[in-house]
């Protein structure tokens, strides 16, 4: 019978002696770590999966805000009347932070111009969140 081949995590051996003291036998227990090792392989390759598809999607998210960016440019809205008194034109008072309400017929362009000032201010980096007030019940 050949012996099985393991690798082998620890060795501990103790000897087993008689009434007088002499070694008449000795133990030893070897542990066996190749499941373990297994286990720790796979894990690892797991979590090669997990950063590489981390990556993808910071990368993702990078084009997604950039097209974002090209959508809701601030420069290129059109209005009837000039932008010159919106008070939000200017980059100074995008600056601020404080909350903005906006209102205005359907199909203005409220949720463009929020975007535009979202775009512009400090919190630029944060999530936009935009609140359709006439769909809130009023009870």
């Amino acid at each position: 019978m050949e012996p099985m081949a393991c690798s082998v995590g620890s060795l501990r051996s103790r000897p087993q002696r008689d009434a007088e003291g002499r070694i008449v036998r000795w133990y030893t227990l070897a542990t066996d770590i190749d499941e373990r090792k297994r286990a720790e392989d796979k894990l690892e390759k797991v979590f090669e999966e997990i950063k590489r598809l981390k990556d993808r999607l910071h990368d993702e998210n990078v084009v997604l805000r950039e097209q974002i960016d090209q959508v809701f440019m601030f420069d290129e809205i059109v209005a009837p009347l000039p932008l010159e008194n919106c008070p939000f034109k200017h980059r100074e008072s995008r600056s601020t932070d404080s909350t903005v309400l906006i209102t205005g017929e359907t199909g203005t362009g409220k949720e463009l111009i929020a975007r535009a000032i979202h775009k512009g201010s400090q919190r630029a980096g944060q999530a936009f969140i935009s609140v359709n007030c006439a769909a809130i019940p009023s009870r």
